[in-house]
């Protein structure tokens, strides 16, 4: 089954900038898209929700599923990530 968003991609990068993380594409120094939750204190942990896969892509088609909008619902994936 082809990937449906880029929170187990390889190329995935979370950047910690002031008291929020941006998460990215090493590959292309993109911004993919996504949710962060910062919580209550903006020190973590991020909880982060990745929703598509953008059609600015380099992976293969044969490996993920690019789109331009969010994917079905109950392919996202969500989890946590702590600041350092």
């Amino acid at each position: 089954m082809k990937e449906q968003n880029c929170a187990k991609c390889k190329n995935l990068e979370i950047m910690p900038v002031a008291n929020m993380c941006v998460v990215g594409c090493a590959a292309t120094g993109k911004v993919i898209p996504h949710k962060a939750d910062n919580g209550d204190d903006g020190r973590g942990p991020i909880t982060i929700t990745c929703w598509r896969i953008p059609m600015s892509c380099p992976r293969s088609d044969d490996e993920v599923q690019k789109r331009e909008d969010k994917a079905p619902r109950k392919t996202w994936t969500t989890f946590e990530h702590q600041i350092s």
